[in-house]
């Protein structure tokens, strides 16, 4: 082999080397999502509208943090903490947290009076506080964001989840790092409701920071059967329209508006990378020429 074929080569070993690293460093896990069985679908749809958005190099994550039928109570049990400290701890650039809990804790008790259901959405937001706290301790400058349902099949839920939605923005309200994103009308603005109205023929529900109005759409009805798959759940178009919501009431200025943040040793780890190929190189160099050299 020429020296200059050997040169290419060692070029190309340098070429191939960066190529990895830039791969490695294409996306940058931004945001987790944590919460029930309105989650699982979201991780794969927000990432979709940051695609879209031109903002695709920021990651979404959540594969072990979303999980079908789980309480408030139950994500502020030591163990469902852990799995938010692992994910943070295995994505120290993560500094969104979208949060989706607390309807299961309703849905599991469904108290019957004003009373009651006051008490119970106080031990719920309790609960999501603790989740919340525990996510600051670990990262301090993190945003949550505590994103709220929407109008399900039952009707006869709109008058709690209203209460709820007031408790969300009540408790965010206290801490310059914690969100409500407000959803409630959201799938009738967008879809409309059969021999009712139409899309976009009902208001928007209101948006950080004023929240006018709170509920969107119509209170008296339920969810449109379009937006639903079943009694509780969204179809998956109807969760990309949340996904949106997301994206355009925070998510986008929150990636956009900071510089990105960099884990600690990720650049050393990439130089390093580089040495090591340059070395490689240089060794490889050195062999082939006294390979040469005792040929002769």
């Amino acid at each position: 082999m020429t020296r200059r074929n050997r040169l290419f080569r060692v070029l190309g070993i340098g070429i191939l080397c960066v190529l990895i690293a830039l791969s490695a460093q294409a996306q940058t896990a931004r945001i987790l999502v944590v919460g029930d069985s309105w989650t699982p679908a979201m991780v794969s749809r927000i990432q979709s509208v940051l695609d879209g958005r031109g903002l695709g190099d920021n990651l979404v994550v959540g594969g072990t943090t979303t999980l079908w039928g789980t309480h408030a109570a139950q994500w502020a049990t030591p163990g469902n903490l852990l799995l938010i400290e692992q994910e943070l701890s295995n994505n120290p650039t993560i500094d969104i947290v979208h949060l989706s809990m607390g309807g299961n804790d309703y849905l599991g008790a469904v108290p019957g009076t004003p009373e009651a259901l006051a008490a119970l959405i106080e031990q719920v937001f309790d609960d999501i506080d603790t989740v919340v706290a525990h996510i600051l301790s670990i990262r301090p400058n993190a945003r949550v964001a505590l994103c709220s349902y929407d109008y399900v099949a039952d009707q006869g839920h709109n008058d709690a989840l209203g209460v709820m939605v007031q408790e969300a923005i009540a408790r965010t309200a206290t801490n310059p790092n914690y969100y409500c994103i407000n959803n409630i009308g959201l799938m009738h603005y967008t879809y409309g409701y059969p021999g009712e109205f139409g899309p976009g023929e009902t208001p928007l529900p209101g948006g950080y920071p004023v929240y006018d109005p709170l509920l969107g759409g119509d209170p008296s009805l339920p969810g449109p059967p379009e937006a639903l798959a079943d009694s509780i759940h969204l179809t998956g178009a109807a969760y990309l329209v949340l996904a949106e919501r997301c994206v355009d009431e925070f998510y986008a200025d929150w990636l956009t508006g900071v510089e990105e943040p960099v884990p600690v040793g990720s650049k050393v780890h990439f130089v390093l990378l580089m040495a090591m190929c340059t070395l490689a190189g240089v060794c490889l160099i050195r062999r082939r020429t006294r390979t040469v050299t005792l040929s002769m």
